[in-house]
């Protein structure tokens, strides 16, 4: 007949949208592509799709803002946030209560739940 689920319609369903939102500095670096490959493949195996944004140089304090409020008023159900996030930004990031993985400049991971 035809008939395919809509993912939109389950998302509300469910209050998930099986999106995890991911945000790196620049995609062409190939340290983040391969982050990227690697974050989609274990994304898919748990029946999860990626939304990434890469930052292309837009690193300030207010273009970093803007990129993960972009990333929340899609309601992604986490955060992959990669190497150049402050503190602060980081405090606002928690206030939205989405669990978020850090990654920092030393490739620590930080995770906040």
């Amino acid at each position: 007949m035809g008939y395919a689920p809509s993912a939109v319609a389950r998302a509300l369903k469910m209050s998930e949208t099986g999106i995890i939102g991911v945000l790196v500095p620049n995609i062409t670096n190939p340290f983040f592509a391969e982050l990227c490959q690697v974050a989609e493949s274990v994304a898919e195996s748990a029946g999860r799709a990626l939304l990434i944004v890469s930052a292309q140089g837009d690193v300030s304090p207010s273009d970093v803002a803007r990129h993960i409020d972009r990333l929340v008023s899609r309601q992604v159900d986490g955060l992959l946030i990669a190497s150049f996030v402050s503190s602060a930004q980081m405090l606002a990031v928690a206030s939205s209560r989405i669990p978020t993985v850090l990654l920092d400049q030393v490739g620590a991971a930080h995770i906040h739940i």
